[in-house]
Parts: structure tokens; sequence; C-alpha cells
């Protein structure tokens, strides 16, 4: 009976600890998409205005309280961008280079 508390505290254990960081190799490719596909409307730099008007930089977009990765993919493959068809790899890499431009 004494072992029946391990895998409950494993469990908690993973669910606390979050999503691993994502790899650097998915931040490259992440780089590399949006270089070729988003600065088509969106500029990459923080400071500057997307490449449309309106259109935010995908550093203004990083910087919001509410931005995750998670919705930074949801954003990516939702109806608005349905041109691109990304799969959700390269939806993760995207997500994984806009929060990389994050302030620390």
């Amino acid at each position: 009976m004494a072992r029946s508390w391990c895998l409950p505290a494993a469990l908690a254990t993973l669910l606390l600890s979050g999503p691993a960081a994502p790899a650097a190799d998915d931040m490259a490719a992440g780089q590399k998409l949006a270089q070729s596909v988003c600065a088509q409307c969106h500029a990459l730099a923080r400071a500057r205005p997307g490449a449309e008007a309106g259109i935010p930089s995908l550093g203004a977009v990083a910087e919001r309280p509410a931005t995750t990765r998670q919705s930074v993919m949801t954003l990516v493959q939702g109806p608005h961008m349905s041109g691109l068809n990304l799969p959700a790899d390269k939806a993760a890499d995207v997500a994984a280079y806009v929060m990389s431009l994050r302030s620390k």
C-alpha cells in the first residue's frame, strides 16, 4: 500500500511542470517560415508595424500578455489564414519562433 501514492505523485509532477521548452531547431524552422510566409503581411521586428496597415508585427503579437504557444498555433491554423494550410508541426515551429520574440 505504501506505493499507491507514487503514480498520483508522478502524474502531478508531470502536470505541474508544464510543457517542455521548444527545441532550438523548432524556433529556427519557425523563423524561416515566418521570414518566407508570415512576413508577407507581418513585420518580424517589434518596433515596426505590419507590412499591411493594421496588422501587428510578430514581435508585438509575442508581447501580448494573452499570447501563448497554443494561441499562436490556433491563429496560424485558423480560418483567416486558411491559405497557409500549415500542418500542426509547422504551426508549432512558427509558434516557437513567435514566442522566442517575447522579452524575457
